[in-house]
């Protein structure tokens, strides 16, 4: 998969995990698994995962003083990862980066970028010369 960071397509850096199985590398793990009673991540380079079913207020502290935090958005019109976004900056006061990831659409960008959104997983059928051309559009020093 790949990830619009700052303009630029990169490789997504981290695998999604249900943190039962060891992994190399940087993880994915979901909020529900790191609540879980003696939980701990399979490696050491961890971050978390909101589901759209999670409550981000619950997160661990440990998740919010992590370099990045991952919103999934598992189809188009499951918009629950906004609220989640908006928390995270307003209420929770994340200054890291929030990445969208799953069904990821060109029309969703200035809205995710609105509620402090920074980077964005690009879904497997995205163009992704139109999402970069869409980000430059909204910028508003564009």
């Amino acid at each position: 998969m790949k990830l619009l960071r700052n303009g630029e397509i990169v490789d997504m850096p981290w695998q999604r995990t249900d943190n039962s199985v060891a992994i190399d590398g940087p993880v994915a793990v979901p909020q529900m698994q790191l609540l879980q009673a003696g939980a701990t991540p399979v490696n050491d380079d961890w971050v978390a995962l909101i589901e759209p079913e999670d409550d981000p207020v619950e997160l661990p502290q440990t998740a919010l003083s992590r370099d990045a935090i991952l919103i999934d958005f598992p189809t188009f019109t499951d918009g629950r990862g906004y609220s989640h976004a908006r928390t995270l900056r307003q209420e929770l006061g994340y200054r890291g980066e929030l990445v969208a990831v799953g069904d990821v659409r060109r029309d969703q960008l200035e809205f995710m970028r609105l509620v402090g959104i920074d980077s964005y997983q690009c879904a497997a059928d995205a163009d992704l010369d139109d999402l970069t051309t869409a980000l430059t559009e909204l910028r508003p020093d564009s």
